[in-house]
């Protein structure tokens, strides 16, 4: 039975790390082992031969959408319906691989994504113009650290998106030739959604607030400022609930306490949230810790 996107999303985060570092369009490598049932080749081949148009395929250079059977207006019919993956030269085969999923979700399942307080669907040349907007930064920000740090370096680092940090981001923001608009900004908000953190990205962006980067050319006029607010908003009240929920189970969990809350525990290790380890949290330094904030306020322990 031939599977398809809607279904093969979903089984692409269990073996992650057994693609290894070749998604090009003749050449397919992966370990051929299994995971829940779940074999990194096979799964791999099939969706890269899935179709991403009538004229393309996953793994073509070339995504071209102006052979779909709904007419398309003079203003976006050739180039505007078209995307060239291989002008992005400085983009790894696993890199790129992310961006064409997140590609194909916006096409295939926008409403998965929730990145928009209300559900939409998208026209082809729409999604296409917001990509080709995040692309060439992401596409110079994999340049420069090839030229910082070698390429065999950066082919040996940064297998996602996940693995730039808010310097690299800060650092091109300011020599990126290209003006900041809010398509920009739109393509982020696609990247950063929880459902390619949960079912394609190793983990979470790292969170940057592009608005107020020191872009070369800006042309968002109205910039959102923070101000004050006696409330939090939906967004933040989520996010610190959430934060909130990995910081209490990660705790227990480094105790070796039973954990009620089998949902973020799940989420907590998906992520791999750790916090508790780095911080070298355990039963015994947790016991020591008590002894003596209990001894220095005067209590007496029993002989």
């Amino acid at each position: 039975m031939i599977l398809g996107f809607d279904t093969l999303i979903y089984k692409i985060k269990a073996v992650r790390e057994r693609f290894l570092g070749y998604l090009g369009n003749e050449l397919i490598v992966a370990t051929s082992h299994s995971n829940d049932g779940v074999n990194a080749l096979e799964l791999l081949a099939a969706l890269m031969n899935l179709p991403a148009s009538k004229l393309s395929l996953v793994k073509s250079t070339i995504w071209d959408f102006n052979g779909e059977s709904h007419v398309l207006a003079r203003d976006i019919q050739g180039s505007r319906s078209r995307i060239d993956f291989g002008i992005y030269e400085s983009l790894n085969s696993t890199i790129l691989f992310e961006l064409k999923i997140a590609i194909l979700c916006v096409l295939e399942i926008p409403g998965a994504l929730r990145h928009t307080k209300k559900p939409r669907s998208y026209k082809p040349h729409t999604v296409l113009d917001i990509f080709k907007s995040v692309i060439p930064f992401i596409n110079q920000m994999c340049a420069r650290k090839r030229v910082e740090h070698g390429e065999r370096f950066f082919e040996g680092s940064h297998f996602s998106l996940a693995d730039f940090t808010e310097h690299d981001y800060r650092t091109e923001a300011e020599v990126f030739d290209r003006a900041f608009r809010g398509v920009m900004l739109n393509g982020f908000k696609v990247l950063r959604s929880h459902f390619l953190v949960e079912n394609l990205f190793p983990r979470p962006l790292v969170y940057v607030d592009l608005e107020n980067l020191g872009w070369k050319k800006n042309r968002i006029k109205n910039k959102q400022t923070r101000t004050r607010s006696k409330w939090f908003s939906n967004n933040i009240f989520e996010k610190s609930s959430r934060e909130g929920s990995f910081a209490v189970v990660d705790f227990l969990k480094a105790l070796k306490e039973d954990i009620s809350d089998q949902d973020t525990l799940s989420r907590l290790d998906m992520m791999g949230y750790d916090q508790a380890k780095n911080a070298k949290i355990t039963r015994r330094n947790y016991d020591i810790y008590v002894a003596i904030r209990l001894t220095s306020r005067g209590y007496s322990w029993p002989c």
